[in-house]
């Protein structure tokens, strides 16, 4: 009986193990893609013969990658944290990180290049930086 139960703590390890790899594997494979991608991109930008649709095209590039990497970067603080600072608080502020702040942050990252946003969340900012002392 003890070698049996002994077998199946191997063959569940085993799977595990293996799905680990498989995971890991996917995960590179996909962040090797975004990499190329945005290479791909950025050379394809660099090539426009105008300054003004480089900055454009740039614009629109470095305010998705910021969503993208805020998401990512949520997603993982949230999967990556060690279990000895896990607690069910900080359980629950990682996931509304994770699941709230991207989507909700994506419209204001997107209209960064609008000058007139940009103009008055510079007031705003200094605003709240002259009335705080």
């Amino acid at each position: 009986m003890q070698s049996l139960l002994d077998e199946a703590g191997v063959a569940n390890c085993l799977r595990e193990v293996g799905l680990i790899v498989v995971s890991a594997c996917l995960v590179f494979g996909c962040f090797v893609f975004i990499v190329v991608s945005y290479v791909q991109i950025f050379r394809a930008v660099l090539r426009i013969p105008f300054e003004q649709g480089q900055h454009k095209a740039f614009s629109m590039c470095l305010t998705h990658l910021a969503a993208v990497s805020l998401f990512v970067s949520t997603g993982i603080f949230g999967y990556l944290k060690p279990p000895s600072i896990s607690s069910p608080v900080l359980d629950l502020v990682v996931s509304v990180l994770y699941s709230v702040v991207p989507p909700a942050v994506n419209p204001l990252i997107y209209s960064m290049r609008n000058q007139e946003l940009k103009d008055a969340l510079w007031k705003l900012a200094q605003w709240m930086l002259c009335h705080q002392q």
